[in-house]
């Protein structure tokens, strides 16, 4: 491959990257305020979408990336899949009732939350160098810098349903742009195996742990608006500023923490990350004013980049020869976890009649997720290397 060529191919992962951000930051976290605004919908309700979401993801971003594993060019799933979403998100300003939304949510909303699994999957069967699926992923918090204030910009000027217009223009244009980009290479032969943490209990656990800590994300990155738009009574753009100040601050830990891993060990990086974790919880439970909920957001970075910003690296290593599946099934820990978080959300919010409630179950489940995975970690720490 030429330089030219290199170069090329070089800016448009970052830019297929960037793009694919941009739909995460643009959508997932402005859902349930989307909801709330327009539908106006009781904490019950607002659990169920938001679980029924989940759990169409939760297939999609399965069946999608493991069948990837038997697909030598992944560029015309990757244009199938952004077409359904174009459909799918394109449809939603349509909807008149929280019901048929949620029919929208299983038939067509549920292949979009694959994509950036398929997106990895490619990216790791393109290039397979595991240290640049992790400086790929430092893109989306890039994306997550402009995303969420100009999406509620843009709800606020433009309307609530205009986030997914953008969103839908994004999807048509990458099934477009995908087939500028190299043909992946063929699948792993099923005989290349992992490096040592191959066993069913190492996965199951890891599985069980990240669905832990990524349901705490889920439940601060979803209630963290929602405590903003109840009790401070902050204004759409102050909410979105909030999630871009916190990708603000991920984005040189992605590069400096895979540094500090290969020095220190992976359990070290995780140590720090269930640390700040556990810490943002409580401060954020405890938080007072607008401006303190800005300053925890520094914390928030620290967990998500030590912590989630490295599991699907981890994850990928662990069957180089299953590399659709693993990173489908580290996307769907982070499904099944909004799935487990979505009715604690509700149930807590009632139970504490506070939405300060589900924050302190999140406190609780860093600190679960952390002992599981800690010693994971620590065990063969040439997996940080």
């Amino acid at each position: 491959m030429s330089d030219a060529e290199t170069t090329s191919t070089r800016w448009n992962n970052v830019a297929y990257a960037l793009s694919i951000g941009l739909l995460t930051a643009s959508v997932n976290p402005n859902l349930s305020l989307y909801l709330y605004e327009r539908f106006r919908v009781d904490p019950t309700t607002l659990s169920w979408l938001l679980g029924l979401n989940s759990i169409a993801g939760l297939v999609f971003t399965l069946i999608i990336p493991a069948i990837s594993d038997r697909v030598s060019d992944l560029r015309r799933m990757l244009s199938t899949v952004n077409c359904v979403a174009f459909f799918g998100l394109a449809s939603i300003p349509f909807v008149s009732d929280p019901h048929t939304l949620g029919l929208l949510f299983v038939l067509l909303l549920g292949p979009y939350s694959a994509l950036s699994s398929l997106f990895f999957a490619y990216i790791r069967r393109t290039h397979s160098n595991p240290s640049l699926v992790v400086k790929l992923r430092s893109l989306f918090s890039v994306a997550w810098v402009v995303g969420p204030a100009a999406a509620t910009t843009a709800m606020t000027s433009f309307g609530l349903s205009s986030i997914f217009w953008i969103a839908a223009t994004l999807c048509l244009a990458n099934s477009m742009f995908i087939w500028w980009m190299p043909s992946s290479n063929p699948p792993f032969p099923r005989a290349k195996r992992d490096n040592g943490q191959n066993g069913k209990i190492t996965v199951i656990l890891m599985f069980a742990g990240f669905v832990l800590l990524l349901g705490t994300n889920y439940i601060t990155g979803n209630v963290v608006s929602l405590l903003l738009r109840d009790e401070f009574h902050s204004t759409l753009f102050q909410i979105g500023l909030v999630a871009s100040l916190a990708a603000a601050f991920e984005i040189p830990l992605f590069f400096l923490l895979p540094i500090v891993a290969e020095r220190r060990g992976r359990a070290f990086v995780f140590k720090i990350g269930c640390l700040a974790g556990l810490l943002y919880c409580i401060g954020l439970s405890a938080s007072q004013n607008y401006l303190q909920v800005l300053l925890l957001q520094a914390l928030n970075a620290v967990f998500v980049a030590s912590v989630i910003g490295m599991g699907l690296a981890w994850f990928q290593e662990i069957h180089p020869a299953k590399i659709g599946f693993m990173t489908g099934l580290f996307s769907n820990a982070s499904r099944l976890s909004a799935l487990v978080a979505a009715p604690v959300i509700g149930t807590s919010t009632l139970y504490f009649a506070s939405y300060r409630g589900p924050i302190l179950v999140a406190a609780i489940m860093v600190l679960a997720g952390g002992l599981i995975l800690l010693p994971i970690a620590a065990d063969r720490k040439q997996h940080a290397r």
